[in-house]
């Protein structure tokens, strides 16, 4: 016989468990509604078209222009793009995109815009550039040109000055004239003269004959008493110029000093100081540097000699360039 407490028991728990269970399946059933509350109460057929919502459609079509309006002229606000982008209407002094592109097509139309002849103003680029018309008297950058121009090539312009001009005013005449020779002062006279002094023909006196003794006077280093003439007045008839001395014979062993003098007779003014020596007879012949001015043609040459020991004489000849 089955004891009447742990038969109440078993009864209770019985309970317990199919309380349990009735909740849990309540919890599935209330899930399935909501996914079947979903379901359209005529669902369409397989393989029906789709219907879209009249919300998708206003999606899909294109933006038309009357759905955005334009800002009002030079409006302040900046809410939407429209504010942004700006009016046609729209003035420089707005700060739309439209009004910053007029304000930039104003400061370009008055950059272009050729300014008056010598204008006085100072505003823009435009007046600093200036003017083809503007006169040295501007103050452009065109006009400081021509003032640096002028300047240059002076008022006569660039003509080249008249053959071996005196004239010291113009650039141009100191530059000088192709036809500038050894009586000029321009630039192209002295690169006649150095071109001509170091290409022209060479010339000797004596030529085809013994040289020009000369004598020191007695004493030490004392000169000749008496000038010795190289070329007589009026021999040579061109502008010259003495290159070298050639030193043939020599009466003695000693130093010598040969002093050349140009000019007229009273008025002779040294030339050239030549130094060379003669020891036991080794070196006659030779050929020493002798740089002179360059005398004009017609022009009297001397010369005189002094020694070491005095009284001693040398035999020589001038090598000499004509202009």
């Amino acid at each position: 016989m089955i004891d009447p407490r742990w038969q109440e028991l078993c009864i209770e728990s019985t309970g317990v468990a199919q309380e349990s269970t009735l909740e849990v399946v309540d919890g599935k059933v209330d899930e399935i509604k909501l996914k079947t509350d979903l379901i359209p109460a005529t669902p369409a057929s397989v393989g029906s078209a789709m219907t879209l919502t009249s919300a998708y459609d206003a999606a899909k079509t294109p933006l038309q222009s009357s759905d955005i309006s334009v800002s009002s002229a030079d409006s302040a606000n900046n809410v939407d793009i429209v504010d942004v982008i700006g009016n046609k209407s729209d003035t420089f002094m707005g700060t739309s995109i439209v009004a910053l592109v007029k304000q930039n097509s104003v400061a370009i139309s008055n950059i272009n815009t050729l300014p008056i002849a010598d204008a006085v103003t100072n505003s823009i680029i435009r007046d600093v550039i200036g003017n083809k018309s503007d006169t040295t008297s501007g103050t452009s950058i065109v006009a400081l040109l021509k003032q640096a121009l002028a300047k240059i090539i002076g008022a006569a312009g660039i003509a080249v000055p008249t053959k071996n001009s005196t004239d010291n005013v113009d650039i141009v005449d100191v530059i000088g004239n192709k036809t500038d020779d050894e009586d000029g002062n321009s630039i192209y006279s002295k690169l006649y003269v150095l071109s001509d002094h170091a290409h022209g023909v060479q010339l000797c006196k004596p030529t085809l004959a013994g040289g020009i003794t000369v004598t020191a006077a007695a004493g030490a280093w004392a000169l000749s008493a008496a000038y010795t003439v190289l070329f007589a007045t009026n021999e040579v008839n061109a502008p010259f110029d003495i290159h070298q001395i050639h030193v043939g014979t020599f009466t003695a062993n000693d130093v010598y000093q040969l002093e050349l003098y140009s000019g007229a007779n009273g008025a002779e003014v040294l030339a050239a100081q030549v130094r060379f020596s003669r020891t036991n007879n080794t070196n006659p012949g030779s050929i020493l540097p002798c740089i002179t001015p360059l005398f004009p043609a017609n022009t009297q040459i001397k010369a005189k000699l002094a020694s070491a020991a005095g009284s001693s004489s040398c035999n020589f000849s001038v090598l000499y360039h004509k202009y």
